[in-house]
């Protein structure tokens, strides 16, 4: 049996910008970031404005049921390392919660299980 897919294609700049708005209102408080390719394989978020705290990055863990591989890519195992200037590709997509999400070098693919 064949999966359809509903699909939402936002620019780097766009997928930026909802993130953004995303986290502002989980952490109350106003959030500037910019989602960007790293490489190939990888993108990100990373806080152009105002870095993230621990606890605000543990706010956003528990709102997405983060993994311990999301815990271990951003490095909230490391104190000394706060405060927080990105998140990773799988908290950012986590951060959508689509069923699926694509990317390639001009942005991200947003996708709903039709």
């Amino acid at each position: 049996m064949e999966k359809y897919y509903f699909t939402t294609y936002y620019d780097w700049d766009k997928a930026g910008q909802e993130l953004s708005a995303i986290l502002s209102e989980m952490l109350g408080r106003p959030i500037i970031a910019k989602a960007h390719m790293n490489d190939a394989d990888y993108w990100g978020l990373v806080f152009t404005e105002t870095p993230i705290t621990r606890d605000e990055l543990g706010i956003i863990f528990d709102n997405v049921e983060a993994s311990q591989e999301d815990h271990a890519d951003n490095t909230l195992t490391h104190p000394d390392r706060p405060p927080y200037k990105s998140i990773s590709m799988g908290v950012a997509e986590k951060l959508f919660d689509k069923d699926k999400i694509l990317f390639d070098n001009n942005g991200v693919y947003l996708m709903e299980e039709n």
